[in-house]
């Protein structure tokens, strides 16, 4: 597994884990801090979760795994900083193992994900920080990522009902084609033939 899979694996992972057993939450993986060209705008949190609870407390969630690319990330004072001011808790996620826990920042918490039990543990937790009020550009950046969901959501349905329509018209052909060369055993089974033919070409209409 490359590191854009373990990525991968890790966010969906959390999606899941922040989603199930009746956890009010709403998420918003690879969110841009804004809109426009700034630098923090343009900035991207792997994952930003608001809880749909009291206090709609907001915690934003940085996945590493590489050791390089996490020292490089705590390095840059300022590479954190737009998540940081939206988000009441941050975390880094990495791989169990792959981080140590004093490596962490005062500022955030270490999540550890383990692969072969595929659970999260806790191993740093992350402090309580005040937060900004969302901007502008972090709202209308919200709202795109909602709008870009709902539009995927469409796409694959549209795309369901092409590969179904693709399949009745192929089981409809092949008994046109048996029918047309008289490829079964008596009257009655061609009958049997040409009644699932109308029902298939009923089913293809509808579709």
């Amino acid at each position: 597994m490359n590191d854009k899979q373990k990525t991968e694996t890790i966010l969906r992972a959390l999606s899941h884990h922040f989603t199930s057993w009746g956890r009010c939450n709403v998420l918003f993986p690879e969110l841009r801090l804004g809109s426009g060209y700034s630098d923090i705008a343009q900035r991207r949190i792997d994952l930003f979760m608001i809880s749909a609870e009291k206090g709609n407390y907001t915690t934003a969630f940085e996945i590493k795994v590489s050791r390089g690319d996490f020292l490089k990330d705590v390095k840059d004072n300022l590479k954190q900083r737009g998540a940081r001011l939206y988000a009441t808790n941050f975390f880094y996620v990495a791989p169990k193992g792959l981080l140590k826990p004093e490596e962490i920042p005062v500022w955030a918490g270490l999540m550890e994900y383990d692969f072969e039990e595929h659970r999260f543990r806790t191993t740093v937790p992350a402090p309580l920080s005040s937060r900004n009020t969302p901007s502008w550009g972090l709202i209308c950046s919200l709202v795109r990522r909602v709008n870009e969901s709902i539009y995927r959501d469409k796409a694959t349905d549209l795309e369901n009902v092409i590969r179904s329509y693709e399949r009745e018209l192929e089981k409809a052909l092949c008994i046109l084609k048996k029918l047309a060369n008289h490829d079964y055993k008596d009257e009655t089974e061609a009958e049997i033939m040409l009644s699932d033919y109308k029902n298939k070409s009923f089913v293809l209409l509808n579709l």
